[in-house]
């Protein structure tokens, strides 16, 4: 999962989680804001999502001092 941030904003990522069926947190490397990003936060699983599942993504940020919290759902593909 990706979220892009204005290559001018500030950010400061608080929380990006990743939770499976029934609240299960999938283990993930967080790749935070930056120039080596192009100004997004990236939330990579350690290991394949399963098929025809359904995701909960969620991040809470400080973008220019002000607070972002967005949470949103996919269904991976059979």
């Amino acid at each position: 999962m990706t979220v892009d941030f204005a290559v001018t904003d500030q950010v400061r990522v608080s929380t990006f989680t990743l939770t499976g069926p029934g609240g299960q947190a999938v283990a993930a490397y967080l790749l935070n804001p930056g120039a080596a990003t192009e100004n997004a936060a990236s939330l990579l699983p350690k290991t394949p999502l399963v098929g025809s599942t359904t995701y909960t993504a969620h991040i809470n940020a400080l973008i220019n001092g002000v607070q972002y919290d967005h949470v949103w759902s996919f269904t991976t593909a059979p």
